[in-house]
């Protein structure tokens, strides 16, 4: 298992690349079929978290299937990709597609690099986390719009970059939430208050 302090590059490029997948179909597919699809998929993995964590054997060999991609203590709690589906789930029922597919971006690639970014220079940390690794968070979400605007995905504005901000602060606040909810859903609701 991994604990936070470690690199684990595996983990977050599975990270990035797991959690980028519905934002990403939700370009390409229309809303009647998207929804339902995430839905499934996110009732699917919770079930299974529940299931494994009520019976023995099934976690035990869910533990040794995953163990690469798991952080420290998730054998015995909900894992990280159940609360990124809610969280996606969260924001594409609130929010335009624009702000919900900016918000789960912000955190399927921003989070992970402010982790490592964190973990190389911790610096002196704020609520036991690095300002670089937040600093960087909020960049990464800031490339990511202006990417998406130059591809003519979006119309990058100044509620986007607010966006970006209000996902590193949430990432960087000790809010009793677990980041992968937390993340989106404040992000999403910062740019749509302000007209994404």
């Amino acid at each position: 298992m991994n604990t936070r302090r470690d690199i684990h590059a595996l983990r977050r490029l599975f990270h990035m690349a797991a959690a980028s997948l519905f934002p990403i179909l939700a370009l390409f597919l229309e809303k009647r079929t998207f929804l339902p699809l995430l839905l499934a998929v996110m009732a699917l993995f919770v079930l299974a978290d529940v299931a494994r964590l009520r019976l023995v054997r099934l976690n035990l060999w869910w533990g040794k299937l995953f163990g690469p991609l798991l952080r420290q203590g998730e054998e015995r709690r909900v894992t990280g990709a159940s609360y990124i589906l809610l969280g996606t789930l969260g924001v594409f029922v609130l929010f335009s597609r624009d702000a919900a597919v900016l918000a789960v971006l912000f955190t399927a690639l921003g989070d992970p690099v402010a982790a490592m970014v964190g973990i190389r220079f911790p610096g002196k940390p704020i609520f036991g986390k690095s300002l670089w690794g937040t600093a960087v968070m909020v960049v990464v979400g800031l490339a990511v719009a202006g990417a998406m605007h130059v591809a003519g995905v979006i119309d990058f504005r100044w509620a986007i970059a607010v966006g970006a901000l209000v996902a590193g602060i949430a990432e960087l606040l000790p809010i009793p939430l677990d980041d992968n909810l937390r993340v989106p859903l404040l992000a999403g609701a910062a740019m749509s208050l302000l007209g994404t």
